[in-house]
């Protein structure tokens, strides 16, 4: 009978199925163990400071998780609240979103933070199971650099898409690979196109390592069609019911306002680089000339690391196969290779054409950098070995001891709960910038007459065309008028300092607001009561104190 596979006998050995009999399949074992347990304790540590838990982290997590309840009460994303981004989180978060019946929304969003470390557990752990036929210094230094990563650490503070993003796509590239190649398996191939499917029903990002592989599979197009159609299958799975129901605003919030979008203040390259490396954690707007200096260095060693190793270096032998003698034969990259090294480069190369870049963008990134350097260390293990393990074992060190740094530095979270719970009582219409201190007090659902605004931000961009609310948004008549709609329904306004850049302030809001509302608080945020009964002068600019 024919093997499943070309090239491969029914006694050729492979690697990886030994079992742990073996002592290097021992040490692959611990080493992926190891660096789990680190991926998990370095964000829980980040989780668990003091005010993290159940205070407002961060703008995304309340996007998410709010998404979540919404569905739950009867409202569907795209047709009853603007969500530019596509449904798959919001949907992986319904479990936990109910339990605010019994917790509260405050409560729930605890339970999702304490989720996201294990998840980035999963991801180091589905890595080192991508890994596992190699050597223990390769499964070592690719798994211990995915549980050092900074932004993959930062953004398992709260509720990231990314984290989720990478569970799935790492999960897809398990069931592809059989050691350094493909799987020829048309089931696997349909399950992996499955979790690529859903990875980019979490975001669309999902799609460059699929473009990746199907050029990776190019020569065989049957297995290429396996995998895109498990892909298309479980994306219009998650999302062709709200395809069906609302087709129009889906595609006008998921793809053309975010296509179209554009920002006043294009983030530049260094600055970008200082954040993919992960040299500095900081805001994007606060790198100095230093650190963009910093960044490019370690960007520009880290690429030419990468090009002298796999240009110059032959790769290992498997299975018992022998490398062809030919010297552009031994230095072509196995398909395991091209993938990390081919996902890295698209990916870096989609970081740098949108105007705006976040930390947690570059989260994506990290599997792919820590699997190409992983392999990259294999290659020279068996020429350099004393080399590839000392310098190994000194980086990755420094890397665990900058990544300890970056998780005992993230700050405190404000915990806005007592104070809301004195000013604005239960089941009032809350309408604010930042639905996170909603979730965090427990006033996030305000009554069936209260618009379902789940993201500010994200509605003034699909409202306006794809303009931010402190540029051209401000003068967007669309856009204006659907938060005068807000506006009068609202009995509170809830209005941060970042209002500025997500609402689309211009006089007919601040007049509306000036006429209307009436200020009852400064702290936790500027929180304004509806107050007809005193229709002129409030005393105070509320431009100025919303920060737009």
């Amino acid at each position: 009978m024919a093997s499943s596979s070309p090239g491969r006998s029914r006694g050729a050995w492979v690697p990886g199925r030994e079992g742990l009999g073996n002592p290097r399949r021992r040490l692959v074992l611990v080493l992926v163990v190891g660096a789990t347990l680190v991926a998990v304790g370095l964000r829980l540590e980040e989780v668990l400071r003091p005010g993290h838990l159940l205070g407002v982290v961060q703008y995304d997590d309340s996007v998410y998780l709010g998404a979540a309840i919404r569905i739950l009460a009867g409202n569907l994303p795209y047709r009853d609240f603007t969500l530019i981004q596509p449904p798959g989180l919001p949907l992986l978060l319904t479990p936990i979103a109910a339990l605010s019946h019994w917790i509260g929304t405050r409560g729930a969003m605890g339970t999702a933070r304490i989720l996201v470390p294990v998840v980035a557990g999963a991801d180091v752990l589905l890595l080192g199971w991508i890994l596992r036929h190699r050597s223990p210094l390769v499964a070592g230094v690719a798994c211990f650099a995915l549980a050092a990563y900074p932004d993959d650490l930062l953004s398992a503070q709260t509720v990231y898409q990314e984290p989720f993003l990478n569970l799935l796509c790492l999960l897809g590239a398990a069931l592809l690979f059989e050691t350094d190649t493909i799987t020829f398996s048309r089931r696997r191939l349909l399950w992996a196109g499955v979790a690529f499917g859903l990875a980019g029903a979490v975001k669309l990002w999902a799609i460059f390592p699929v473009l990746v592989l199907l050029l990776l599979l190019r020569r065989t197009p049957g297995r290429a069609l396996s995998l895109v159609l498990g892909s298309l299958f479980a994306f219009l799975v998650v999302c062709s019911p709200f395809l069906v129901i609302s087709a129009g605003p889906f595609i006008h919030q998921v793809l053309v306002s975010q296509a179209v979008r554009v920002d006043l203040n294009r983030v530049p390259l260094a600055v970008r680089l200082v954040m993919i490396t992960g040299v500095v954690i900081t805001n994007v707007t606060a790198v100095t000339l230093t650190q963009r200096k910093l960044g490019l260095g370690v960007a520009a060693a880290l690429t030419a690391f990468l090009v002298a190793v796999f240009v110059g270096f032959p790769r290992v032998a498997q299975g018992g196969v022998r490398v062809s003698s030919g010297w552009w034969r031994r230095r072509r990259t196995t398909q395991l290779e091209s993938y990390a090294l081919g996902a890295l480069l698209i990916t870096v190369l989609a970081l740098m054409i949108p105007d705006d870049f976040y930390f947690h963008y570059a989260t994506f990134l990290g599997p792919f950098l820590v699997m190409a350097l992983g392999l990259a260390a294999g290659r020279l293990e068996p020429a350099l070995p004393e080399i590839a393990y000392g310098a190994a074992a000194l980086i990755l060190m420094g890397a665990l001891l900058h990544a300890a740094l970056v998780a005992r530095g993230v700050s405190s979270a404000p915990d806005p709960a007592l104070a809301l719970d004195r000013l604005i009582p239960r089941g009032a219409c809350v309408i604010t910038d930042n639905p996170a201190y909603l979730i965090a007090s427990d006033r996030y659902l305000g009554g069936p007459r209260c618009p379902p605004v789940v993201d500010p931000y994200g509605t003034t961009i699909a409202s306006s065309g794809g303009l931010v609310a402190n540029g051209e948004a401000a003068r967007s008549l669309p856009a204006v008028k659907t938060w005068i709609g807000y506006f009068r329904a609202a009995q509170f306004l809830l209005l941060t300092p970042a209002s500025g850049v997500r609402i689309p302030w211009d006089r007919t809001l601040e007049s509306y607001v000036h006429a209307h509302f009436a200020l009852i608080a400064t702290q936790p945020a500027l929180i304004l009561r509806r107050a007809p009964e005193e229709p002129s002068r409030r005393g105070y600019s509320l431009i100025t104190l919303a920060g737009a």
